[in-house]
């Protein structure tokens, strides 16, 4: 997206959800632009109301959607507001602070002050909510926390939230010294790749929403118009894969009847005017860590091999040259654990 928008400057479509955050963000900064004299409940809503730009929208049905849904999240902020108002600091805040070679830049939708050395950046959110451990891990929120360090030195304690209005929720979070070298460390490397001029796409769930999907190497064949022979080949393909998906689900259902006849039976393999069904048992075995530590440890392997990954511990026993009472012994010590049982099939020649 970097590229699209800030070196081809290929013009943004018209985002309905954009432009709503972006007035709800407005009417917010419109309350508490002066938290020591507060507007009206009836001056916000005409803010709101007059400020609501209806043509903005596809549809009527939409705009009012939209306009009802805000009304909403702007009288029940200014309820909680006007009950508790906060020490507020600054709103719609704009930053632009060095970071070794860099500028980094950005907006503090809100700070308050919680003590002398403690504030908390609140960050208005009108989407989805999500899980704290995604907060948690925020680069958005590590930078505000960066960034409020540089521009008030004297903070010992910032608090990060995200606040969802329309379910009045907020999410809050902290960030330690690592959590700015891990964002320092980010930020060179995205400077680097663009000094490169390298540009990676990064597929992810917002691609269907993306501004320049139409130019991406990985989304632009959904905007082709023209028919080709690919197309053809494409549906034929996904056809074929639907069947396959399909007919190895109806056979999922048959194997336990086969296993059932065959372990009833004491056969290992069945025969058919179509082919043959043989079955393959794979054992498990769970080794003693006490035991294979005490062997493998003296040798220097015991690092190699500490969650029992049975592929490794087979490898390195096959090359070092243990004893024959070695060997016995780490035998002895495993046990079986499960077994799983594959079914091969074979056709006959037609």
């Amino acid at each position: 997206m970097y590229k699209f928008a800030y070196i081809d400057k290929l013009p943004t479509k018209k985002s309905e959800k954009m432009w709503f955050g972006n007035h709800i963000h407005q009417t917010l900064k419109f309350i508490l632009d002066d938290p020591y004299h507060l507007p009206t409940q009836a001056e916000t809503i005409r803010f709101y109301a007059e400020n609501f730009d209806k043509s903005f929208f596809s549809e009527e049905k939409t705009s009012q959607n939209y306009f009802e849904n805000g009304l909403k999240i702007i009288e029940s902020f200014y309820r909680k507001i006007s009950e508790d108002t906060p020490n507020v600091v600054t709103t719609e805040d704009k930053f632009a602070i060095p970071m070794g070679e860099h500028t980094i830049s950005g907006i503090f939708d809100r700070v308050d002050k919680i003590d002398e050395e403690s504030f908390e950046i609140v960050d208005y959110k009108t989407g989805r909510v999500p899980d704290q451990r995604i907060v948690d891990r925020d680069l958005q929120l590590t930078l505000y926390d960066w960034a409020a360090k540089q521009k008030w030195p004297h903070l010992k304690n910032v608090k990060l939230s995200l606040y969802f209005l329309a379910p009045d929720l907020k999410l809050s979070t902290q960030r330690e010294k690592k959590h700015h070298l891990e964002l320092e460390k980010t930020v060179n490397q995205t400077a680097d790749q663009i000094n490169q001029q390298k540009f990676e796409p990064t597929p992810g769930p917002l691609c269907n929403y993306c501004d320049f999907a139409e130019f991406c190497p990985l989304m632009k064949e959904k905007f082709r118009k023209e028919k080709k022979q690919i197309d053809q080949i494409i549906n034929q393909y996904l056809k074929f894969k639907a069947k396959e998906l399909s007919a190895n689900l109806e056979s999922e259902k048959l194997k336990p009847h086969i296993h059932n006849y065959l372990d009833q039976t004491g056969a290992e393999k069945l025969f058919s005017d179509l082919g043959t069904i043989s079955r393959q048992i794979i054992p498990y075995h769970q080794y003693d860590h006490k035991v294979v530590r005490e062997i493998l440890e003296p040798k220097g392997h015991w690092l190699d091999v500490t969650k029992i990954d049975n592929y490794k511990l087979k490898q390195i026993l096959t090359e070092l040259k243990l004893t024959p009472a070695e060997k016995e012994k780490i035998d002895k010590s495993k046990k079986l654990i499960r077994e799983n049982k594959n079914l091969i099939a074979k056709f006959k020649k037609r």
